[in-house]
C-alpha cells in the first residue's frame, strides 16, 4: 500500500514540526499511521494510528478522504526550516533576554507587519504590565474567559483549591500541573478589576506579605495558556471526528459533500500534529516530551487525558451553540456583559443557531430524500466512533452549530498562542531555573509553530470557498451571513483602532476583526 499525496503532504506537515519519524495519514479502509522509510521508493511501514483518547476511533473503513491545506504546509514548513537558527542559541541562555528573535520570526513567516495600519504597533504585547495583559485576555479571548468562575458580584481565576469538590474545567486541568508557582488564584471586581490575589507554596500555606502582581499576573497567564491549549487540543479531536464524519456521511449526496470537504482541508493532517506532538501515550524509557500530556511538555501528566476526554463527551451531549456556552462559561449573560466579558464574541454567536437552521434548510431543500439519508448515515457514523459520546449530533442543525461555535473558539489560539513568544511567561515552567533548557525551547518553539499558516477565506460561514458555487439555495445562505459577520468584523475593528492602548494590547483584542488583520481568522476548523 503505497502513501498517495495526502500521506506525502502529512508526512512533511509533521517532519516540519519536528515529529518523530513518523507522521499520520488515513487511507480508505483504515485509519493507518504511516513511518518515514530511509528511501521515498521504499514501502512505508504501516501501523495503528495512536488514539489521542483512549478508545475514541472512527468507525472501520468509513475513514473519508480528506485532504491537506497545500498554503499552511507551506507556510508551516517555512517557520520549520528557519526556526532551528532561532532555537540552537535560545539553549544554555539567560531567561532574562527578551525573545526578540523568537517574535522576528513569526512576524516575518505569518506576514504580519502588512495587516496592520500601524508602524508602532506591538505584535506581541509589552513586557511589562502583564496583569493589564492577563485582564484583557480573560474578558476577550474564549479559551480564557472559560477559566473564570463567579464568585460574589465579581469573578475568580481559582487555580488552588484543595478543598474544592465540584472543579471547574480550568481547576480540575490544573490540578494535574506541577512545578513552582502553579497555586495562584486572582479575584476579579464585578468590571473585571483585580481586586485580591493569593499565592500558595507547594505546601500549600498562603504566602504572606506584599506581593507583586505583574510577577504573578504571569504566573497566572503561564497556568491559563496550559489549559487553553489543553481545550486547543481537544477541539482538534472534535473537528477530525465531526468532519470526517459528514464527508463519509454525505457520498452519496454531491452538492452537501462538496460544502463538506470546505470543512475537512487538512484536519487529518493537525490531528497527527496533536497525536504525536501535545497528547499520547508515555515511552517505556526516556523523557515524555508530549506538550499536554508529558511531564517533559508544560508540566502535566497523562492525568489530563481523561479529563479533556470527559470535557470531549460534554461537548457533544448539547451540541449547541447555546449548550457550548452554558457548559463553558457558566455565568449569566447580564453579568458577563456588564464586565465586558466576551461582548464581541457573543454577537458572532447569535449569528449561529439561526445560521444552522437556514443551511440545514437549503441542504434539505435541494434534495431532501439524500438529505435525511445523509442525516441517517451521520448518526450510524457516531454510533461507532468507539467511546466517543457523539450520539446526540443527530441532525445537521446540530452538526452546524458545533462546529460554528468551537470553531470561533478555535480562533482565538492565534492571539493567546503568542503568550508563548513571551520570556516572562514562559520562565514559569521552571521558575527556579536562570537558564532555558533544551526542553524549554521545545515546548514554546512547538507550540508557535501552530499558529503558522493561516489562509484568509476559510472562516466560520465562509462563502467563498467553492469554485465553481455552491447550489445556489445554500450559497444564498452562506452569502448571507458571511456578509453578516464581515460587518460586525469591519465594525469592530474599526472601532478598536481608535483605541489609546490599540498598539500596546491589539494583540489581544484582534481576533474578532476581519480575516488576516493582524493574522487573526475566526477559523471555519482546525485546519491550522
Amino acid at each position: 500500500m503505497r502513501a498517495g499525496p495526502f500521506a506525502i503532504h502529512a508526512l512533511l506537515s509533521c517532519a516540519a514540526l519536528s515529529l518523530p519519524t513518523t507522521a499520520f495519514v488515513p487511507m480508505a479502509k483504515t485509519t493507518h499511521l504511516f513511518k518515514l522509510s530511509s528511501s521515498p521508493l521504499e514501502e512505508p511501514q504501516v501501523q495503528v494510528l495512536p488514539e489521542i483518547f483512549h478508545g475514541v476511533v472512527l468507525p472501520n473503513g468509513q475513514l473519508a478522504g480528506q485532504t491537506t491545506n497545500p498554503f499552511t504546509l507551506q507556510q508551516v514548513i517555512k517557520f520549520a526550516m528557519q526556526s532551528e537558527a532561532v532555537k540552537k542559541p535560545l539553549e544554555g541562555a539567560s531567561k532574562e533576554i527578551p525573545f526578540g528573535k523568537v517574535q522576528e520570526l513569526l512576524i516575518e513567516v505569518n506576514e504580519l507587519k502588512s495587516t496592520v495600519p500601524s508602524g508602532s504597533y506591538k505584535f506581541f504585547g509589552r513586557e511589562d504590565n502583564q496583569a493589564k495583559a492577563l485582564t484583557l485576555l480573560l474578558k476577550s479571548n474564549p479559551f480564557m474567559a472559560s477559566a473564570l468562575t463567579a464568585k460574589g458580584s465579581g469573578f475568580e481565576l481559582k487555580s488552588f483549591d484543595p478543598d474544592e469538590k465540584n472543579p471547574s474545567h480550568f481547576l480540575e486541568c490544573l490540578r494535574t500541573l506541577n512545578g513552582v508557582g502553579r497555586k495562584v488564584n486572582f479575584e476579579f471586581d464585578r468590571k473585571m478589576e483585580i481586586k485580591s490575589l493569593e499565592v500558595f507554596d507547594e505546601e500549600g500555606q498562603p504566602i504572606l506579605g506584599e506581593l507583586d502582581v505583574d510577577k504573578y499576573a504571569c504566573s497566572a497567564l503561564y497556568n491559563v495558556l496550559f489549559y487553553a491549549q489543553s481545550l486547543h487540543a481537544t477541539i482538534h479531536v472534535l473537528h477530525f471526528l465531526m468532519t470526517s464524519a459528514l464527508e463519509d456521511s454525505s457520498k452519496e449526496y454531491p452538492e452537501m459533500h462538496e460544502w463538506a470537504k470546505t470543512y475537512s482541508k487538512n484536519i487529518g493532517v493537525k490531528y497527527g500534529q496533536v497525536a504525536f506532538l501535545l497528547i499520547n501515550d508515555a515511552p517505556l524509557t526516556g523523557v515524555d516530551k508530549a506538550l499536554i500530556s508529558g511531564t517533559a511538555g508544560f508540566g502535566s501528566s497523562q492525568a489530563i487525558r481523561p479529563i479533556l476526554k470527559k470535557l470531549l463527551d460534554t461537548w457533544a451531549s448539547d451540541p449547541t451553540a447555546k449548550g457550548f456556552v452554558e457548559e463553558m462559561f457558566p455565568m449569566s449573560r447580564h453579568k458577563m456583559e456588564r464586565a465586558g466579558i466576551l461582548t464581541e464574541f457573543m454577537k458572532h454567536v447569535d449569528l449561529i443557531k439561526p445560521f444552522a437552521t437556514e443551511a440545514a434548510e437549503a441542504l434539505q431543500d435541494i434534495n431532501e430524500e439524500a438529505f435525511h439519508d445523509a442525516e441517517r448515515n451521520m448518526r450510524e457514523y457516531f454510533d461507532n466512533c468507539g467511546t466517543f459520546k457523539g450520539f446526540k449530533i443527530n441532525t445537521f442543525n446540530s452538526w452546524i452549530q458545533l462546529m460554528s461555535i468551537t470553531g470561533i473558539v478555535h480562533g482565538g489560539t492565534l492571539s493567546y498562542t503568542r503568550l508563548m513568544a513571551n520570556s516572562n511567561i514562559m520562565k514559569w515552567r521552571d521558575i527556579e531555573s536562570d537558564t532555558w533548557t533544551a526542553e524549554d525551547v521545545n515546548v514554546f518553539m512547538t507550540g508557535l509553530g501552530t499558529i503558522v499558516g493561516m489562509e484568509p477565506g476559510r472562516h466560520v460561514m465562509t462563502s467563498t470557498e467553492a469554485s465553481p458555487q455552491f447550489d445556489p439555495k445554500l450559497q444564498d445562505v452562506l452569502n448571507e451571513y458571511d456578509g453578516k459577520t464581515s460587518i460586525l468584523k469591519a465594525d469592530y475593528i474599526a472601532d478598536i483602532i481608535e483605541d489609546k492602548d490599540f498598539n500596546d494590547y491589539g494583540w489581544i483584542l484582534t481576533d474578532y476583526g476581519p480575516d488576516d488583520f493582524d493574522g487573526k481568522q475566526l477559523t471555519i476548523a482546525t485546519y491550522i
